[in-house]
């Protein structure tokens, strides 16, 4: 059985979710840098040039683990019927469920 946790408000996940959704590039802030890398067959190193708009643009992607979150919380499989009756027969709702 579940140990009693403390109650908060606000808890270490729903922090990170919101740092992940809070993360967006900023117009108009094209701030570049370059880092040296060595290519095969040359012996001198090169250039390569990024900008921190594209950075954030990957940081961006994770915002796909809110969507397939909230896709499994509010399947048809999820609601609390479903639930009901999962633990009637002994098994639980979980994402291997909502797959099945």
């Amino acid at each position: 059985m579940r140990q009693n946790r403390k109650k908060r408000f606000v808890s270490w996940v729903l922090l990170i979710e919101v740092m992940i959704l809070v993360i967006s590039p900023s117009p108009f802030f094209e701030y570049e840098f370059r880092i040296d890398q060595y290519v095969v067959g040359k012996s001198d190193p090169v250039p390569a040039t990024y900008l921190i708009s594209d950075w954030v643009l990957l940081f961006m992607f994770f915002r796909l683990y809110i969507i397939l979150r909230s896709f499994f919380n509010h399947t048809e499989f999820s609601d609390p019927y479903a639930k009901l009756h999962c633990e009637r027969h002994g098994f639980t709702a979980n994402t291997r469920f909502c797959f099945k």
